[in-house]
């Protein structure tokens, strides 16, 4: 997994943190490159955004859109109902955060 320029990871929770290794799995199957972390709790996101909670992480999207998706879709099945899993085609990321339903 490769972390954008001046990103940290280090106070993600371990909610999310312990996906991360399955995250980038399926970016190597579907795309053949690592996964890339462009935000965690750092940058410009909404007021109520879980990154600031050290609950959600951005990655930037595979360059092809047929790959995008089948990433995101081996995301959503590896992680579960627990996380909301974004697919940002217009901005370029995918969007992981732990969100738990009652």
């Amino acid at each position: 997994m490769l972390l954008k320029m001046g990103v940290d990871h280090s106070r993600l929770k371990p909610e999310i943190s312990k996906h991360l290794d399955a995250i980038d799995e399926i970016f190597k199957k579907e795309t053949g490159f690592e996964a890339v972390i462009t935000s965690t709790y750092g940058g410009d996101h909404l007021a109520r955004s879980k990154h600031y909670l050290n609950l959600a992480i951005d990655f930037r999207r595979p360059a092809l859109l047929p790959q995008a998706r089948r990433v995101h879709s081996g995301i959503v099945l590896a992680l579960g109902r627990d996380y909301d899993v974004i697919l940002n085609t217009e901005k370029g990321y995918i969007h992981v955060e732990y969100d738990p339903k009652a």
